[in-house]
């Protein structure tokens, strides 16, 4: 099973065609709010019967579903959305709902200077590579 590192401050957001298996795992991880968004309003009953915490339906508001996610979060955003449709402009507000922070410190695995940038190929053959900072 993979760990999000989700604590008791993680919130957690599902767009569209939410799966109920998303919500479980979310919760299962500690996620203290999770945010299910469908247009069809009897998700709403199906998510919270699975532990989701809050419901957005997109076509009761004029807003975009990532302005709807952080009016719910006092304006910060979630720290994980997970986009369950593949809809290209869903993807976009699924990542414009979170606050768009990058964890490069827990990714990296190397950090190198750019003029020893020639040095990644050598890197990524390495087990214990996982992602190469490259400094400019």
């Amino acid at each position: 099973m993979i760990k999000y590192n989700l604590t008791p401050s993680r919130i957690h957001s599902l767009t569209h065609a939410f799966d109920v298996q998303a919500i479980k795992g979310a919760k299962s991880q500690g996620a203290i709010k999770v945010i299910g968004i469908d247009k069809n309003p009897m998700k709403e009953a199906k998510g919270q019967a699975f532990g989701m915490t809050d419901f957005i339906n997109p076509e009761q508001s004029d807003k975009p579903i990532a302005e709807l996610v952080k009016d719910l979060t006092g304006g910060m955003g979630v720290d994980y959305s997970l986009e369950c449709t593949g809809v290209p402009p869903l993807i976009n507000q699924a990542i414009l709902s979170t606050k768009l922070e990058i964890q490069l410190d827990e990714l990296k695995s190397h950090e190198i200077k750019l003029e020893d940038a020639n040095k990644v190929s050598e890197l990524l053959k390495q087990p214990d590579c996982v992602k190469v900072l490259i400094n400019i």
